[in-house]
């Protein structure tokens, strides 16, 4: 199904971006929209971003017939060979609902842009100003000082993790100290996304929002609003905010484990489960199966965008009649079956996770 309008009606539409959609430069130097409408990203190739540019510097009332013809001219071609070009561009844009005479994203009840992993519950706007008195302190340190004494930190918490949970392992774990460590665990997420939260507004792009959500629509996680570090054009700094969250998990387990030491009976068997439940922590979030921080660093180091949702909503997507399902069944074959794998891996890493913690709660030896 093309739930794009007809050639002819789109080609009488005007070729203007909408007024809530901006178009810049950001991760890695490419060009990027968004629309503030629903908050969504979406990446352009070089030549689109020219034509793009060149439909703004044109009157508003220009047609993307009108572009067409200008182009032809341009290129000494025909307008039937440029709309080849432009075409699948104009079709795309205008079922985004990013051209001024698109209809707006969602309006006909249809999915636009994607299957959504994440359900998000806003608890917080503008997290950065919650966090006012640390970011003060944490924006003006310069980098290298940042650097070195997080790497002196990660280091002495891995020492102390090493050297301590090899024995506590082997005595085994108590289940009343290990669920009370569990439900400890909650207090650290406040940390967790705190991290991204200030990495983020020393670089230059503070989270919109901070709450709940739940991931695949059952799974409680907590979030920080990261879409905006699309507009941090250097790789290392977009990979560095989707790694703070999980390396400030790994602090804490050495933090835990250091206390540990000195502590005795229940205090000490809660504070090594702590620092066993945050290593699993940071194991999970890392593994780039499941859309969490691991994921989130690959996409950043490689330059991709929501690789998660398209997969899912290439796979799902066709049981609703997704827009963005019906854009993707035209990506190349090998693409289609990444996007297949990927939705599989996931949901087959989430249920191994999910049967590994229940197996671990019914194995702890009861005292």
């Amino acid at each position: 199904m093309n739930n794009t309008r007809g050639v002819a009606e789109l080609t009488a539409s005007r070729a203007k971006l909408h007024g809530d959609v901006e178009m810049f430069t950001g991760m890695d130097g490419a060009s990027l929209l968004f629309d503030s409408r629903n908050r969504k990203y979406t990446r352009l190739g070089t030549t689109a971003a020219k034509i793009i540019t060149l439909a703004s510097e044109l009157p508003k009332d220009t047609t993307i017939e009108d572009l067409t013809e200008i182009l032809a001219k341009q290129n000494s071609t025909t307008a039937d060979v440029v709309w080849t070009k432009v075409g699948p561009l104009f079709e795309d844009l205008d079922a985004r609902g990013c051209l001024i005479d698109s209809e707006a994203p969602g309006e006909d009840g249809q999915d636009v842009e994607g299957f959504q992993l994440i359900r998000r519950y806003p608890l917080v706007k503008n997290p950065a100003r919650v966090l006012g008195p640390i970011n003060r302190v944490f924006v003006g340190v310069p980098s290298a000082v940042v650097a070195v004494t997080g790497a002196i930190l990660l280091v002495a918490a891995v020492i102390s993790l090493a050297t301590w949970l090899p024995s506590v392992w082997a005595e085994g774990l108590r289940r009343d100290t290990f669920i009370a460590a569990a439900i400890a665990l909650i207090f650290t997420t406040a940390v967790h996304e705190s991290a991204h939260a200030v990495l983020m507004v020393r670089y230059g792009t503070p989270p919109r929002e901070a709450g709940v959500g739940m991931l695949f629509g059952f799974l409680p996680i907590a979030y920080v609003d990261r879409s905006d570090t699309y507009r941090i054009v250097e790789r290392r700094k977009r990979v560095l905010v989707s790694l703070a969250g999980p390396l400030s998990d790994l602090f804490l387990a050495g933090c835990a484990a250091f206390a540990a030491r000195f502590a005795a009976g229940p205090e000490q068997q809660f504070l090594s489960s702590l620092a066993i439940l945050l290593i699993l922590a940071v194991i999970v979030n890392l593994n780039p199966i499941l859309p969490t921080d691991g994921a989130h660093a690959l996409e950043a180091a490689t330059g991709r965008l929501n690789v998660h949702s398209k997969a899912f909503t290439y796979v799902f997507g066709r049981f609703v009649n997704s827009r963005a399902h019906h854009r993707l069944k035209k990506e190349p074959r090998k693409v289609r079956v990444w996007y297949a794998l990927v939705a599989v891996l996931s949901i087959g890493w989430l249920l191994l996770i999910i049967a590994m913690m229940v197996q671990t709660v019914i194995g702890l030896e009861i005292v």
